[in-house]
């Protein structure tokens, strides 16, 4: 019995040295906050610090809910224009260096964040268009592009996909044959 007694307050002399230990410990910091000068400008720096990466932080976020949205309402028209721009190679060694151009500088746009989505979105979609088997380059795409510019190239093959078909404004009719 005695020897529990003992470590009962063996546990509670333990447990009120750290007590101790740690309000001594506030006090402590509590004054240095308030006399040293020196410490008072460390705090406000890290604190500045701390509101930079806060503030770039909140502008990743917001750019990449901006390409999000862009990406969701569908490719614009200066987006499509800028496709029309350039005309497709014809053969296959240009074809191949065509690729190639397009999808280095997709990568480095990619590279930006996100704010180079949406161009690194329209090389990806040359490149893309040009090679011989699309459907494997899209597959690779979907794997290691990030959602937002994934999203894009399927806004700009949807819209290009529309844009390259009759419209009745156009004077195209179709008819039902039997």
């Amino acid at each position: 019995m005695t020897e529990t007694l003992s470590l009962g307050r063996v546990f509670t002399a333990a447990a009120a040295f750290a007590a101790v230990g740690v309000l001594g410990y506030a006090i402590y910091f509590d004054y240095r906050r308030n006399t040293s000068p020196e410490f008072r400008k460390k705090i406000r720096d890290q604190q500045r610090a701390a509101q930079k990466i806060r503030s770039s932080r909140a502008a990743q976020v917001q750019a990449a809910a901006a390409a999000t949205r862009r990406a969701q309402g569908g490719a614009d028209s200066s987006t499509m224009f800028e496709l029309e721009d350039e005309p497709l190679p014809t053969n296959a060694q240009d074809a191949q260096a065509y690729f190639s151009k397009h999808l280095m500088m997709g990568e480095t746009l990619l590279s930006r964040g996100p704010a180079g989505y949406e161009a690194a979105a329209v090389c990806f979609y040359r490149a893309l268009k040009v090679h011989p088997e699309a459907v494997m380059i899209f597959e690779a795409f979907e794997k290691s592009l990030p959602g937002p510019v994934l999203d894009l190239i399927v806004q700009l093959m949807s819209a290009d996909v529309r844009s390259a078909q009759p419209d009745a404004e156009k004077g195209a009719t179709v008819e039902e044959v039997e």
